[in-house]
């Protein structure tokens, strides 16, 4: 069996609000290996965040302040 993966990253700003869902830019045909992030905008040096796996469409963020994220996902 052959697996092509694909790799999709993008910047969303979050308000700071709890979990927030996002959708992809394009949904991933099968599943969802990783994702990954970081505080595009820096913060204010003492944020908490965390981004995490939904499905194949949808992925959510959590921070304590408004922030921009910067994310990378891998799936196929």
């Amino acid at each position: 069996m052959k697996i092509i993966l694909s790799l999709q990253w993008g910047t969303t700003k979050y308000g700071g609000k709890g979990h927030e869902q996002h959708n992809y830019p394009i949904a991933f045909p099968n599943a969802v290996f990783s994702i990954t992030g970081a505080l595009s905008d820096g913060g204010s040096g003492g944020a908490n965040w965390s981004v995490g796996l939904v499905n194949n469409t949808t992925y959510y963020i959590f921070t304590d302040e408004s922030s921009l994220l910067s994310w990378m996902a891998v799936g196929y």
